[in-house]
């Protein structure tokens, strides 16, 4: 279940403004935490946190470093860590 509210924090790796904060389950499993802001998101992936800054998208979100990607379009998230395969998260 998607669950959108406003944020008012950041987590590790450098400070968002956060726009919302957005909670998912995997198809694989784990859990998918994004704090979106204008320029860059936090990302909690199960164990792991990256600060993602934004990048270029046809439609929808999308932060990426160019290993480790979250892109949000139409109410699904995929997230790549750049170990395993893609996940799609709702």
């Amino acid at each position: 279940m998607l669950a959108v509210l406003l944020a008012a924090g950041c987590m590790a790796g450098g400070p968002v403004n956060p726009v919302a904060v957005s909670e998912h389950r995997c198809d694989n499993g784990a859990v998918l935490r994004v704090v979106w802001g204008p320029e860059k998101a936090d990302i909690t992936y199960g164990e792991q946190r990256w600060t993602l800054p934004i990048a270029v998208s046809g439609s929808g979100a999308r932060y990426t470093d160019g290993v480790r990607e979250v892109w949000e379009h139409q109410g699904v998230v995929r997230v790549t860590d750049g170990a395993s395969a893609p996940a799609s998260c709702r």
